[in-house]
């Protein structure tokens, strides 16, 4: 069998699209070699722009920074989300539909808001601003992500294959 080809008028779009998309970011990645400063027209290639860029401390610190957040928060919200959706789609418990209602908020309002929401929430109950909030702030934001995420996967869980499991001597 053939699949059936796009009109040509969409692949057009669509390669129009991703041109608009990826061009940018082509010339952001040349232009990143060039000798020229201000980037205004090319001069020469040059490797010199991410020397002095690996040799900053205050980046090398953010990249670290930037890393333990992420792993830290990933792992964390995927652990805590993951079981949230499992008590979700398995049991009614009281505060069930106040805490459905709440696995939205992260997604519904700005992060922008959330962010600010998260910091007067810090200061108010007078927690040291630094890596740790700001850890626990990606944490609260992506654990609703990973929940729906985990509960729409568990929607047409087959509940045989947990008994199968339990007779082969899962608990």
């Amino acid at each position: 069998m053939s699949e059936k080809q796009p009109p040509i008028w969409l692949r057009i779009y669509t390669f129009i699209a991703y041109l608009y998309i990826y061009v940018p970011i082509i010339i952001l990645i040349v232009f990143s070699f060039n000798t020229m400063k201000l980037n205004i027209r090319w001069e020469g290639f040059t490797l010199s722009w991410y020397g002095i860029l690996f040799r900053d401390q205050d980046i090398i610190e953010a990249t670290r920074n930037t890393l333990i957040i992420a792993a830290i928060s990933t792992l964390v919200a995927t652990l805590v989300g993951t079981l949230a959706a499992l008590a979700m789609q398995r049991y009614r418990f009281p505060g069930y539909a106040a805490s459905e209602t709440l696995m939205y908020i992260p997604i519904v309002i700005p992060e922008v808001v959330m962010g600010i929401a998260l910091l007067v929430f810090f200061v108010m109950i007078h927690f040291t601003l630094g890596l740790v909030t700001i850890t626990l702030a990606h944490i609260a934001f992506n654990i609703p992500f990973v929940t729906l995420v985990v509960r729409a996967r568990l929607h047409g869980y087959d509940n045989a294959i947990d008994e199968a499991a339990m007779d082969l001597g899962a608990k």
